[in-house]
């Protein structure tokens, strides 16, 4: 799926695309095999371990509950990438 945005920023839009229309393989396909996420205070270490854990859940919340970004900071070095997102979740869940 193209975005307008590119590279990890354009990456993290499509993620959470995915995950609110509540396809997880399009979700997991954009997770390189060493991804390291950082959620709410703890980690997922790869993104087998996120599948197997957080990933079914996240999708039900995010189609479920809107999400509007606050701050997004990223960067790059190497063959390493890092996106931040303050993001402001409101709604109903269950």
């Amino acid at each position: 799926m193209a975005t307008a945005l590119d590279g990890p920023v354009g990456a993290v839009a499509d993620f959470h695309a995915a995950l609110a229309r509540g396809d997880n393989a399009a979700a997991l396909s954009l997770l390189a095999e060493d991804v390291l996420i950082y959620e709410s205070g703890g980690t997922e270490n790869s993104r087998a371990e996120y599948a197997s854990h957080h990933l079914k859940s996240d999708a039900a919340f995010s189609a479920a509950v809107p999400r509007m970004l606050i701050s997004r900071t990223h960067g790059e070095q190497g063959d390493t990438a890092w996106v931040m997102s303050v993001e402001n979740v409101e709604g109903t869940y269950r």
